[in-house]
């Protein structure tokens, strides 16, 4: 008997270490892509190095042991960011094929209602309207509840040039097998917020009060420019949607 038991205990250290191994080797080969790529020139990026990125990257995060891995090693190269009850996680950077208008790749890691590890790519599942709604590094993610039910909503910035920067709403849920994207939460006018470089649209999530809030900027048509009202919107979540607050 003790030896039937020392033997499943060595099976189980031994399986310990080699799941932990073999995060290690799936993060060493995501840092070793990223570092390649970005040192890379912009031609063999945008000709031949960015679908191979994906592919490699899609591939390696689609191994249920790496949604395991902490990825501090691999945070220094790119955006990630987890929901609070650690079934979604979201990879984000920029690709680099663009100019003053960035471009960017978002990955989504998460974890099924039957513990499945899937993944999808943000701008496979997000219809790209408003134009731009995808082009966005992830920086913050909330757990939410709606009626009841699990809701992730992300925060994204980025700048597609013109003098302009711009902050994305995003509400996703996980629903049997894939990621849903959920745009009638939230007015459409909302989701994509433009502001000139040099201001802060200083976007917000009061979690307590369920309140999202961001400086207000209008579009002035005939400078064709963003320019700021010095007030500050706020997006109540109420009947199962985030509405304005305050007329």
């Amino acid at each position: 008997m003790k030896t039937v038991l020392l033997i499943l205990l060595i099976l189980n250290v031994s399986l310990l270490f080699s799941q932990n191994w073999d995060a290690e080797i799936i993060e060493s080969k995501l840092i070793t892509e990223f570092v390649n790529y970005y040192s890379s020139d912009y031609d063999s990026r945008y000709d031949v190095l960015l679908p191979q990125l994906r592919t490699k990257v899609e591939n390696l995060l689609s191994n249920s042991i790496s949604f395991e891995c902490s990825f501090d090693s691999l945070a220094k190269y790119l955006k990630i960011i987890k929901s609070e009850d650690e079934k979604l996680r979201i990879f984000s950077w920029n690709n680099l094929t663009g100019g003053t208008f960035h471009q960017y790749d978002v990955f989504i890691q998460y974890k099924t209602n039957n513990d499945k590890i899937k993944t999808q790519w943000l701008d496979s599942i997000v219809d790209n309207q408003p134009e731009g709604l995808t082009e966005a590094i992830q920086f913050e993610i909330y757990d939410i509840g709606i009626n009841g039910n699990p809701y992730y909503l992300c925060f994204g910035r980025g700048t597609r040039g013109a003098g302009h920067h711009h902050n994305t709403i995003l509400i996703f849920s996980i629903e049997r097998d894939s990621i849903k994207f959920l745009p009638d939460l939230i007015d459409k006018k909302y989701q994509f917020l433009q502001a000139p470089r040099g201001y802060d649209l200083n976007l917000k999530y009061d979690k307590k009060a369920e309140v999202i809030s961001f400086n207000e900027f209008i579009h002035n048509d005939e400078l064709n420019y963003f320019i700021p009202t010095d007030k500050i919107v706020k997006l109540k979540l109420e009947n199962g949607k985030f509405t304005k607050s305050g007329g």
